[in-house]
């Protein structure tokens, strides 16, 4: 189950606008200051052995680990103990700190104090000022008083506090972790990590466009612990009140104390299906965990770092199935290896048995023919049914794009995925913190489907594009409607759901003819006709009006 791994911390010149805790626009002061120095002398972290981190992954890391795509540096630096003071004529302020990890692909700083007077900022750039992240603020600082900054490319970085001498308050900056990323620029696909294999598929491709709703649930998680920085993926999920309340499902062996430095990165992904380019700055710090549990190895987080108004639009709460029927085949979407987001193609999906019970089994493709597997950083990502509902969060497992012999993967392999309908009560037990029931259904509404929505209360309903020949009539309906025009070549299943999720009726089909249908406990509004057959699932509208 082992197997190699290639990934990357992100890289690019390109300014920052927004990244991780709230950040606004601006250009550090010093950049355009007469009579400052850009002498600041560098603090030099102690030296490290890239190559062996890369030899120990080679033997540690598996499906079933957390992905390490970095290490940290443990120090001591504040305002008073280490940095440069510039106090100008003028009565400005000027505090900066340099810092460099030999060979670092990139670097991140970790504070466990941040208390900046309104008025002041904060900047992170490297010494040629080609890559900047902030401005920061005092509205930048997280609940408890922490700050974790983003990713920046090379080995040095300065970091600069100004405060203009119109603002007085004394400001307090500690840190107490530098992070250390530790891949070569010429081995990244994506600019955060690097799937090993070819076969994933991006998700801008236009095959993936019947699954573009899910897509935009699926988020990279980057983890930083006191053991090192990891990534895995996960995917946000709706719940019955519709609040909008930000969960992210994962794995629980993802798990990490430290989880109020979790950095959640939304739209990770390219912009054309062959582009080797995308988007990093989207993303919110902080999360606290409400259930998790090692025994179908899943884990709900709520976010609780501020999520940019801007990014809302395009973030998409996932539906979920607890049904436990065996899921017809969907879609596996994930970040294999911290890499940009992927699509991939299940060719089978089977239920374990026994202690594997708790556990979806999902077979890919030929390599001839495939069309993804997953990999190390896909740990925790969501499996949709047909439906385009999350059943499962991938565990473990030993598929791969290409057969590696010393680690037994291979397109042929196996992956398993946690059930959702397992981790749902948790074999009953009475523990909230143990399952996700008290979460995703906290009014005890007891819907065994719910649909996903878009944060600004769009209810998703993807129609593939064979859907058009799906025809019902009268649209609207008192109850009473028919539909015509359905390709099937075998028996299929007729489903109805509210805009809710909740499912009304369900019924065996065998005809390709008109079906009439009289449903008079349906009451006003918007409902989902769906048809499921040969692996195919085709849905239309229906709106209820009496």
């Amino acid at each position: 189950m082992k197997k190699f791994l290639l990934f990357s911390s992100f890289f690019g010149c390109f300014f920052f606008s927004a990244l991780a805790q709230l950040s606004f626009q601006g250009t550090p002061k010093s950049f355009s200051t007469d009579g400052i120095t850009f002498n600041v002398p560098s603090y030099d972290l102690p030296s490290i052995d890239n190559d062996k981190l890369i030899n120990e992954d080679l033997l540690n890391q598996d499906k079933g680990n957390p992905l390490r795509i970095g290490v940290n540096h443990n120090v001591n630096l504040n305002m008073n103990n280490s940095g440069r003071w510039d106090i100008l004529p003028n009565g400005d302020r000027f505090w900066r700190l340099a810092l460099k990890s030999q060979d670092a692909t990139s670097l991140h700083l970790n504070m466990d104090k941040f208390q900046i007077p309104q008025g002041a900022e904060v900047f992170l750039y490297t010494p040629d000022h080609q890559d900047v992240a902030g401005k920061y603020d005092s509205r930048s600082t997280l609940e408890n008083g922490n700050f974790y900054s983003p990713d920046i490319p090379g080995d040095q970085l300065i970091l600069e506090y100004f405060q203009p001498s119109s603002v007085t308050g004394k400001p307090e900056i500690s840190i107490y972790q530098v992070g250390h990323m530790y891949r070569s620029t010429n081995e990244i696909k994506g600019p955060h990590g690097d799937a090993v294999g070819d076969c994933h598929i991006n998700v801008a491709c236009e095959e993936v466009n019947p699954w573009r709703d899910q897509a935009n649930s699926v988020v990279l998680i980057k983890i930083t612990s006191s053991d090192g920085v990891f990534v895995c993926s996960g995917a946000m999920l709706n719940n019955t009140r519709q609040d909008n309340t930000p969960y992210v499902f994962t794995a629980e062996h993802c798990y990490d104390p430290n989880v109020t430095a979790w950095r959640f990165v939304f739209e990770y992904q390219t912009n054309t299906c062959d582009g080797t380019t995308g988007s990093y700055n989207k993303s919110a710090t902080g999360a606290t965990v409400v259930a998790k549990d090692d025994a179908s190895d899943f884990m709900l987080l709520q976010i609780t770092g501020p999520i940019n108004e801007n990014y809302k639009p395009n973030i998409f709460l996932a539906g979920w199935d607890r049904s436990g029927s065996v899921p017809t085949v969907g879609a596996a979407i994930h970040h294999p290896g911290g890499d940009y987001k992927k699509y991939s193609k299940p060719r089978v999906v089977t239920s374990g048995n026994g202690s594997y019970n708790k556990f979806w089994t999902v077979g890919w493709l030929p390599e001839a023919t495939n069309k993804g597997t997953t990999e190390p950083g896909s740990s925790g990502s969501p499996l949709f049914n047909a439906a385009g509902y999350v059943v499962g969060s991938l565990c473990c497992g030993t598929s791969s794009c290409f057969y590696i012999d010393q680690y037994n993967v291979g397109p042929n392999g196996y992956d398993n995925y946690g059930k959702l309908s397992y981790s749902w009560t948790n074999n009953n037990t009475s523990l909230n913190s143990r399952k996700l029931q008290p979460w995703l259904d906290p009014n005890n509404l007891g819907h065994v489907a719910l649909a996903g929505r878009y944060w600004n209360n769009t209810v998703s309903v993807t129609e593939n594009e064979v859907s058009k020949t799906f025809k019902v009539v009268p649209n609207p309906s008192n109850g009473s409607f028919s539909l015509s025009d359905i390709q099937l070549n075998n028996t299929g299943t007729i489903f109805v759901y509210d805009a809710l999720g909740k499912l009304h009726y369900k019924a065996s089909i065998t005809t390709n003819q008109q079906l009439n249908f009289n449903l008079p406990t349906l009451n006003n509004g918007l409902y989902f006709i769906e048809i499921q057959s040969d692996n195919q699932t085709y849905r239309s509208k229906l709106m209820i009006v009496k």
